[in-house]
């Protein structure tokens, strides 16, 4: 399993639109998205998105940690790297986190948390060189279905990123 954040344009919406509901055109940003993904069969797993495109990845991830963790290896970047909000969530839901440390060239003594300093002394490069996989699933999605979310209000938005994500599923179950 892979988790990747990546970002959806929403429509811009028409001037005379924008006027009555009081809203500026050129301040609406882009929706956040994060992507949980099955590495080997290419399907979306659990995906989450948010109004706010500043928020971090981590921020996600108590909602993100359900029953597909279980027994599974979690892949991300170094984004996510953060013993307590990232390693401690994935361990307790019941699998494994492999995230490449931020700062390389400290000593292992130095290395804080547990499964961080496991990390350092035997790094996992075959689990982890399975998230690239994420990486082409946000392309694939972007690309086949546009980058871009349909909708006035944030719900229709969301409405809209979970039906791509359930057609990118069915059309990867039909491929099969």
């Amino acid at each position: 399993m892979a988790i990747d954040p990546t970002h959806f344009e929403i429509t811009r919406p028409s001037i005379a639109y924008c006027k009555r509901t009081k809203r500026n055109p050129l301040q609406e940003p882009n929706r956040k998205t994060t992507i949980a993904t099955g590495t080997r069969s290419l399907r979306i797993v659990d995906a989450i998105i948010h109004k706010d495109c500043h928020r971090h990845g981590l921020d996600d991830i108590p909602e993100l940690m359900g029953e597909w963790v279980k027994g599974k290896t979690v892949a991300a970047d170094k984004e996510f790297d953060a013993e307590v909000r990232f390693h401690q969530a994935v361990i307790k839901a019941g699998g494994k986190g492999v995230v490449p440390l931020r700062k390389k060239c400290k000593e292992i003594w130095r290395t804080k948390g547990s499964r961080r300093k496991q990390l350092r002394r035997k790094w996992p490069g075959r689990s982890y060189h399975r998230r690239p996989m994420a990486e082409t699933l946000n392309s694939m999605l972007k690309r086949g279905m546009s980058a871009r979310l349909r909708g006035r209000t944030v719900w229709q938005q969301a409405r809209h990123f979970y039906a791509k994500c359930l057609t990118h599923n069915l059309l990867m179950r039909c491929q099969q």
